[in-house]
């Protein structure tokens, strides 16, 4: 394990898609409440890799993890926890000066959610529906609570009967998953809500339900139907939460807080105006994403770097050279509120827009930041390239990046990695996790 750390403390989630997720809420709130100096964002990674080579750039002390890179994760690990090994699956890391150390929270989440239900497994019959590293997760909390007679669904063949063997269960094929239903006394689902798989006429009158989705879906609606006891999958995630903060803070979390937590989880989140800023330091390409992204939504773009040079009558470097860099930022600020008035709008913010206190204030209440982030190399190249004012005036690329990096961390509510990709790419993947989110056009 790392030495204990103390604030203030840089967390993250890590999956695909991930701008639906709850957690940056709760553990804002969490943070908030513990009294506990620290930020959470997203991270919009594609593999275990990736997330660990991020959270290595971002300085981050910790991440959880969420499909589809959990089972992933082990095998890239400098150690894990006896949970994450029994389990096969991680969902939490923590950086350590030897790498990353894995644990796996989603047992607790899966107990406890049972637990505060007044669910006791104990010689009961289960079925774990789905193969990833959440079901993992969950048969291996059933084998921890004392289920008897545990059963794994799911569609592959192969990658089920590996999952049965590794809990000591029985693997059961998609087609003989209604006779299975009707057996079993639990049903965990970690599949998606909306997969369709489980009909209501399947299921019993108070057989337990509990689904590791917390989007309300087709499961949910076939288990009231039929008279079951459903267990929302806010519960899961909000009870995993509090154990993953107690191993990123090393603070207990008490009673009264994890009830807190779990009624925040239950809550529908506040639906996002529908603006996207996109932050990052200088060379990482905002302006080029800004129209790109605004044309696959129908949006407008804005550049706040063109608003003020349109308003100054001039370029930024002899605003720069005139006004000094107070000067500029106040134009900046002024900008930022114009196309902050604007609906429908995505915004390439300057690179040092998140410094100024009232323009992070600003855009927590008004948009979706996306902080764009590429190595210090390919950026201090491109900002270069094309004479940014403070590089002329013998600013360090380094030195400046570090100074930012905790004003993007904090402000941003998701991170995609720029790496090679075109502006239509990166555009591609942004429309994307703004549909699966419920927000984009």
């Amino acid at each position: 394990m790392r030495p204990r750390k103390t604030a203030p403390f840089a967390l993250a989630v890590a999956g695909c898609p991930i701008l639906g997720s709850r957690s940056p809420g709760l553990y804002t709130r969490l943070l908030a409440a513990s009294d506990v100096e620290g930020c959470y964002t997203r991270l919009a990674v594609d593999t275990a890799h990736q997330a660990l080579g991020l959270g290595e750039a971002l300085c981050l002390d910790g991440m959880n993890i969420t499909a589809p890179l959990k089972a992933e994760l082990p095998a890239l690990l400098a150690g894990q926890s006896d949970a994450a090994m029994g389990a096969g699956a991680v969902n939490l890391v923590l950086r350590t000066d030897g790498g990353w150390w894995g644990d796996n929270t989603d047992i607790h989440g899966v107990r406890g959610a049972l637990e505060v239900h007044g669910v006791l497994a104990r010689g009961r019959s289960a079925l774990v529906l789905g193969g990833g590293g959440a079901a993992r997760a969950a048969g291996a909390a059933l084998r921890r609570a004392g289920v008897h007679g545990l059963l794994v669904a799911n569609r592959t063949r192969r990658r089920g009967e590996l999952l049965a063997a590794a809990l000591g269960a029985s693997w059961v094929p998609l087609d003989q998953l209604e006779m299975a239903l009707r057996q079993v006394d639990i049903v965990v689902s970690c599949v998606s809500t909306d997969s369709g798989l489980v009909r209501a006429s399947w299921l019993r009158a108070r057989q337990v339900v509990l689904d590791a989705d917390y989007q309300a879906g087709s499961l949910e609606r076939a288990a009231h139907r039929a008279g079951c006891r459903f267990i929302p999958g806010s519960d899961w995630l909000a009870l995993q939460a509090a154990a993953s903060f107690e191993r990123f803070t090393d603070r207990a979390i008490g009673a009264d807080q994890r009830e807190h937590i779990r009624r925040l989880a239950a809550q529908a989140p506040r639906r996002q105006p529908r603006r996207v800023a996109l932050a990052g330091f200088m060379g990482c390409g905002k302006s080029s994403l800004a129209p790109a992204l605004a044309r696959r939504l129908g949006w407008q773009a804005m550049d706040t770097d063109r608003m003020v040079e349109q308003q100054a009558g001039q370029g930024i470097p002899g605003i720069f050279s005139r006004e000094g860099e107070a000067g500029f930022r106040a134009r900046e600020s002024r900008a930022l509120c114009g196309a902050l008035a604007l609906d429908r709008c995505v915004i390439a913010l300057g690179g040092g827009a998140l410094e100024e206190p009232a323009n992070r204030r600003l855009l927590s209440e008004s948009a979706l930041v996306v902080l764009l982030w590429g190595s210090l190399q390919r950026l201090q190249d491109r900002a270069t390239s094309i004479g940014r004012p403070l590089l002329r005036a013998g600013a360090e690329p380094a030195a400046l990046l570090q100074r930012r990096l905790p004003r993007y961390l904090a402000a941003a509510d998701l991170v995609m990695p720029i790496q090679d990709s075109s502006p239509e790419q990166l555009a591609a993947r942004l429309e994307m996790e703004l549909s699966r989110a419920g927000l984009g056009a």
